[in-house]
């Protein structure tokens, strides 16, 4: 529970790094400006500090790039390679490094729950392996994730690999919430089952979809001043217009699981759990819409993101709890 808990609190805290644009807080990894705590001024950094990171980023850069030869991806290799922004001096900013310190900081906290669960999952390894073997791959996409960051930083948010960074974090978030213990399970008839599956589903598509469209937003703001709005959000893409419109069929999905499970089993926990599946995703409708129509606070977006993770964890965990009745 500790494991799941520090993980969905990533979600929060990295939603606040994208939303407030605190991802290139720290220039360098692990450490935020060469310090284990971030410096509080930046007259405590040598007056050629930007330089001196740069260069530092461009090296791991091209070890980085080198990987990904050796595995045969040299497209991929030489997109990174020739990326302009990569060649951004950071300035220092205390909001934007402290933030990111922070979510650094709980990130260390995460991997070790990870490994006092890893410890503790050891009693299950004959007897019930399957629960040993999720809390093995918990750990795993919790140690990659650790990896994948300090690439993402080096690579300065590079489109597709902070995409992969949120992926792994929801693959460590299920494996954590797979290895629990299971709890009674409830019969529902078959139609039930296969909506709420069918909502997860697409729900997880439509997570890729905004993290997707988040970068795609990212790159125009970057390349040309492009401001979301009513008036330009149109022009961002089919993945965006996808992402706004199966958020309603998700709603109408999980509607009829609610609709359902009040006539079968209306004492449940699993009814209790859809109330609040449905209370999220209005709240994570009416965030979006916010981030679209309005110049809103970070805050909002992070909502949006949150509210998509505990949605996403709560059906997760309730699929796995059905008994289907014929």
């Amino acid at each position: 529970m500790l494991s799941i808990a520090s993980v969905f609190l990533l979600f929060v805290l990295g939603g606040l790094v994208r939303s407030t644009g605190s991802g290139m807080g720290c220039p360098d990894w692990p450490k935020c400006f060469g310090k284990v705590v971030p410096p509080t001024s930046e007259i405590q950094l040598p007056n050629n500090y930007k330089e001196q990171f740069l260069k530092k980023r461009l090296q791991k850069i091209e070890k980085f790039t080198r990987l990904l030869q050796t595995l045969g991806l040299n497209d991929l290799a030489k997109k990174v390679r020739n990326d302009p922004k990569l060649k951004i001096a950071h300035p220092y900013n205390r909001a934007t490094a402290y933030t990111e310190w922070v979510n650094r900081l709980f990130g260390v906290l995460t991997g070790i729950f990870a490994l006092l669960c890893l410890s503790s999952a050891f009693q299950f390894k004959d007897k019930d392996k399957w629960r040993f073997r999720w809390t093995l791959s918990g750990v795993f996409w919790v140690v990659f994730n650790g990896w994948l960051g300090s690439v993402v930083v080096e690579t300065n948010l590079i489109p597709g690999i902070v995409t992969v960074h949120y992926v792994a974090a929801y693959l460590a978030f299920f494996s954590f919430i797979a290895a629990l213990s299971p709890n009674k399970s409830y019969m529902v008839r078959s139609r039930t089952y296969y909506a709420l599956l069918l909502a997860f589903c697409v729900l997880l598509v439509e997570i890729l979809a905004g993290t997707r469209s988040r970068e795609i937003i990212d790159s125009m703001k970057s390349a040309s001043g492009f401001v979301l709005n009513f008036d330009s959000f149109w022009n961002v893409g089919m993945i965006f217009d996808f992402h706004r419109i199966s958020g309603i069929l998700i709603l109408l999905l999980n509607f009829y699981v609610y609709h359902s499970l009040r006539h079968q089993e209306p004492k449940s926990h699993l009814f209790k759990f859809q109330k609040w599946v449905l209370l999220l995703l209005v709240l994570q409708l009416l965030s979006g819409a916010f981030n679209t129509f309005f110049d809103v606070p970070a805050l909002v977006n992070v909502i949006h993101i949150s509210a998509g993770a505990a949605i996403a964890g709560i059906q997760f965990r309730a699929i796995r709890n059905y008994e289907l009745n014929h």
